[in-house]
């Protein structure tokens, strides 16, 4: 990254979000981020990042969704004793950075145990994903958590508005731009996933649409690659995305492979992935079970030793198609 780049994503950042916020979600980032060139240097692996799925439950029904439609329709939440026991081993195993997927994660229902686990959790970072429906449908009830300096809200966008809506639903776009506002109103720091799929491969990585992404406010953009892109698409989608790198003020990440200046598995932080019922799963897709967060076993090394865990921190591994199903075991 040149020193342009840096200067203006800098002075974008300072001038737009809160400083406690981007003191404290960017220290946790770069911390975990040296863990990594650490273990890279060292040859030794253990977890920097979680992802809690504290539900499956979503009333949309968006293309590509690795998410059965059962359990999409499944409201349960994830315990509050469970999300507290799995936190608690992140912490104890060095993890900063702490991630809440679904379904859709960002809802009235689970905004009590959000605030609960992210206002106790001061010293660590939490990232939301969401569709973003809660500021159109609630915007009162999200507000309450918007002002946590440790909490940056990522809401997903998949082109503009046409693509887009096609996608993940008519009137997807708008309510997301509407999210976007309030969060630039609110001075938070906060970003956008997008997913790239064969149709959407060329609109979602062009610099019009980075462009637009970094005009509307977002400082950071994640890229997660969908079943559609297959091997012989890979590279052209890295190459894509790489060339955007510097043109505008707004960090690129690609959730599969790193940051877009290193896309390599070895650079990415070292995930693993807690399921609604407290199991560790190797892969939010894969859903190999490593252990249970109750269990005696449930150890770092445990997790460190298998062998589905470790093949995705590598420098040669990609992302492969899978199907969701009932979970293989470890």
């Amino acid at each position: 990254m040149s020193l342009q780049f840096r200067y203006r994503l800098i002075k974008k950042v300072l001038t737009t979000a809160r400083p406690r916020a981007i003191a404290h979600l960017t220290r946790n980032y770069v911390v975990q981020g040296l863990q990594v060139l650490r273990q890279n240097l060292t040859g030794r692996l253990y977890p920097t990042a979680m992802h809690l799925e504290i539900t499956t439950y979503c009333r949309f029904d968006c293309q590509g969704c690795y998410i059965t439609s059962d359990e999409r329709r499944d409201e349960s939440i994830m315990p509050d004793d469970v999300a507290e026991r799995a936190i608690q081993w992140g912490k104890r195993h060095g993890v900063g950075i702490f991630t809440l997927i679904g379904g859709e994660p960002l809802t009235t229902a689970t905004l009590p145990l959000i605030k609960k686990i992210v206002a106790k959790h001061s010293s660590v970072a939490f990232f939301c994903c969401s569709n973003a429906a809660i500021f159109s449908t609630a915007p009162d009830a999200v507000a309450g958590i918007l002002e946590l300096d440790n909490l940056s809200i990522v809401v997903s966008l998949d082109g503009f508005a046409e693509t887009n809506d096609a996608l993940r639903g008519h009137g997807s776009f708008q309510r997301t731009m509407r999210a976007a506002r309030t969060l630039r109103e609110q001075r938070c720091f906060f970003g956008v996933l997008v997913t790239l799929r064969r149709c959407n491969l060329a609109e979602a990585t062009s610099p019009e649409f980075v462009s637009f992404l970094s005009d509307s406010g977002f400082h950071y953009l994640g890229y997660s690659i969908s079943e559609g892109i297959d091997a012989s698409l890979l590279q052209d989608v890295l190459t894509r995305a790489a060339r955007l790198m510097g043109q505008f003020p707004i960090f690129l990440y690609c959730t599969d492979v790193g940051p877009m200046d290193l896309p390599s598995g070895a650079y990415r932080h070292r995930i693993v992935y807690v399921s609604r019922d407290g199991r560790i799963l190797n892969d939010r897709r894969e859903r190999i079970v490593i252990t249970d967060i109750e269990g005696t076993d449930g150890g770092a090394e445990t997790v460190v030793e298998c062998e589905p865990w470790k093949r995705r921190f590598t420098k040669g591994w990609r992302p492969r198609p899978c199907r969701p199903g009932v979970p293989d075991r470890f």
